[in-house]
């Protein structure tokens, strides 16, 4: 599995149920390289974690849609494109 500052991958069990889900928590960086290595660490665990439900919440610094920036410089093609691509990849 990678190894990564920007987030935390675990596998969760419920005490009384045994049951079990995997868990990431991602704070993306700000910059855009650095996320680029996020997009490839979720497709690696992806890859690695389908045996149970995965759950993925936190700070992710994209958007999916150019419509949902408010403010700021609006996001580039390249990085909607790079950003839906993980999320195809990982199918969520």
């Amino acid at each position: 599995m990678p190894r990564s500052d920007q987030l935390i991958h675990s596998c969760i069990t419920f005490k009384h149920t045994g049951q079990q889900f995997y868990l990431t928590s991602i704070y993306a960086h700000n910059d855009e390289l650095r996320r680029n290595l996020l997009w490839d660490e979720l497709q690696t665990i992806a890859r690695h974690s389908t045996d149970k439900p995965w759950l993925i919440g936190g700070d992710i610094n994209e958007v999916q849609y150019t419509n949902e920036k408010i403010g700021g410089w609006p996001p580039t093609l390249r990085r909607l494109k790079k950003f839906n691509q993980c999320i195809s990849a990982c199918n969520v």
